[in-house]
């Protein structure tokens, strides 16, 4: 029988599971969310700029007397062209595949980016993917949208992150969306087995000195000079990201069948400005859904990052670890690439 964990818990109940305040009073329903900014938050980076601005959960939902959740933005001084906020945590099993439903009641003419977070059970910096970006007026009112996820293999709990713009413009203060339902619904939690064989056909150790060819839209991507060289003894990747550039480089795995898999991916960095790395599912016959971690910040010391997802996606036949910058001017070294694959076992 399958698991449901509703968001939309008796106020009580969440505060004992989640430790959060309802923003309404007994009995009505309540959930919880982030009412200060937290140090890690997925796809976010510039903080420190006028663009964003985070909106604590309980300035920004409310109860209805219908039970509906309305999400009602309230004055915003700093005029922001984004607002972001949270909805969770909810405990989740590591490597299980879970349904996420949202009922839209009503969408306010708003353009949504939707980011899943899981903590991990040792703790350091979450894994962060996107879910679903939508734009145009009402396009998902009165719809139910549900997405299939693979939690990671060390994911303890869900928090969903969403950002907020009108056209790209500050939002005007008042209800942006109404929900009937956010709930997450467990399906099974299924045996893994490792892939064998190589994984990437492009490996670091085996390239020479000189410029990377990092295949397959090398040209495109000429403008981020990505150059291998030897330090220490040791080869490594060298990247250069012009201010402003979301441009990427990527290394691209052998095909395979992806659908029910984790993919892990981890590498040591170093350098100045921000490094934003991503797992991406390059589908057929349509293109790359992309999907980036946490953005790091670059120090002249080495720090080792992780990265873990899981594909849902019947359409990816291979993945791409991808490098990108954060809309700062960046130079990064990367050295100690490694990747594993785990494919569901056939039953």
């Amino acid at each position: 029988m399958h698991k449901r964990i509703d968001w939309l818990l008796p106020a009580a109940l969440a505060l004992a599971l989640f430790g959060c305040r309802s923003a309404v009073p007994e009995p009505e329903l309540g959930i919880c969310g982030d009412e200060t900014l937290p140090g890690h938050t997925p796809n976010i980076t510039r903080l420190d700029l006028a663009q964003y601005e985070f909106v604590p959960y309980g300035k920004a939902f409310s109860r209805r007397a219908d039970g509906a959740l309305e999400l009602k933005l309230p004055e915003l001084p700093g005029k922001p062209a984004w607002v972001f906020s949270s909805i969770g945590p909810v405990p989740v099993k590591p490597a299980t595949h879970y349904r996420l439903e949202i009922a839209v009641a009503k969408n306010h003419r708003v353009d949504w980016s939707w980011f899943l977070e899981y903590s991990r059970s040792g703790g350091g910096t979450p894994h962060g993917s996107l879910l679903w970006r939508e734009t145009g007026p009402g396009s998902s009112s009165g719809n139910v949208s549900c997405w299939d996820i693979l939690t990671p293999s060390d994911a303890t709990g869900l928090k969903l992150w969403f950002t907020l713009t009108e056209g790209q413009k500050p939002p005007v203060p008042g209800t942006k969306a109404v929900f009937n339902t956010i709930r997450l619904v467990e399906l099974d939690t299924p045996e893994f087995v490792p892939a064998s064989g190589e994984l990437l056909p492009w490996q670091l150790s085996a390239q020479a000195d000189g410029p990377a060819s990092i295949a397959p839209e090398q040209g495109s991507f000429s403008n981020i000079n990505p150059t291998v060289g030897t330090v220490d003894g040791e080869t490594v990747l060298k990247l250069e990201f012009g201010k402003g550039k979301s441009l990427y480089a990527f290394l691209l795995s052998r095909p395979m069948n992806l659908n029910g898999a984790l993919v892990s991916y981890r590498f040591e960095a170093r350098g100045s400005g921000w490094l934003r790395p991503g797992i991406w599912w390059k589908r057929t016959p349509v293109e790359y859904f992309y999907s980036h971690g946490y953005p790091v910040a670059l120090t002249p010391e080495w720090q080792t990052v992780e990265l873990e997802q899981g594909c849902t996606d019947w359409l990816a036949t291979q993945f791409a670890l991808a490098f990108t910058n954060a809309g700062t001017d960046t130079v990064a070294e990367v050295r100690r690439i490694a990747v594993a694959v785990w494919l569901p076992k056939c039953k």
